[in-house]
């Protein structure tokens, strides 16, 4: 995946028989580039997008780092955007440099045709005694199409209409200790919770990686 810078953005697409995606990382409607990106399925049938909650967005410095990277910084965090693969998996990774002053941080997101489904531990009564979630879908969210599903519709491949996961958040500190965080969408607000034993005792700076894969 390599994105091509266009204004105040970085965009890169991927087409395949009956779908087409784009990726945009930054926000096309804004002057200056925020930590934003959003993610267009079907010519833009349907999209979502998710932006750091931050007072003074348009004071943050941008940087384009070797590999694809776009860095976003003020402050005590760093948002980092980058590819993970080749499958047009996606990273928005913060770095909190020093302890913040709460546990919790917030994401703005806006979303159009799309249902997000939250991943419990599957129950251990039957059906599901027998099968296990992998720890990285546990608490994470699958992303659908509100209202399509099945093969060619007009032209469009649906299959299950599904768009993509956002997958369990792990936060790791500069010794390598690691913690799966809290994930919660509900409504226009994503908060991402580190435990708090591990908010209390992790060595800054952290690395906290919300991922997108398809």
């Amino acid at each position: 995946m390599a994105f091509t810078k266009s204004g105040s953005y970085y965009f890169t697409e991927r087409r395949e028989p009956g779908r087409r995606t784009r990726l945009e990382v930054g926000d096309a409607r804004e002057p200056s580039f925020l930590p934003h990106f959003t993610s267009m399925h079907w010519d833009d049938e349907v999209a979502f997008s998710v932006r750091l909650d931050d007072a003074r967005l348009s004071e943050g410095i941008t940087t384009e780092r070797s590999g694809g990277r776009i860095e976003w910084a003020r402050g005590s965090r760093i948002a980092r955007f980058y590819e993970l693969g080749s499958d047009f998996d996606f990273e928005f990774e913060i770095e909190l440099l020093t302890k913040p002053a709460t546990p919790a941080m917030t994401f703005s997101v806006q979303s159009r045709g799309v249902d997000f489904h939250f991943q419990p531990p599957l129950s251990s009564s039957p059906p599901f005694s027998t099968r296990n979630r992998p720890a990285n879908i546990v608490d994470s969210y699958a992303i659908y199409h509100a209202t399509r599903a099945g093969n060619f519709v007009g032209g469009r491949d649906y299959k299950a209409g599904k768009i993509g996961h956002l997958r369990r958040i792990e936060a790791v500190d500069s010794l390598g200790n690691r913690a799966w965080c809290g994930l919660d969408i509900t409504g226009s607000v994503m908060t991402v919770t580190l435990p708090t034993a591990f908010w209390n005792s992790a060595t800054y700076p952290v690395i906290v990686d919300p991922t997108f894969g398809h």
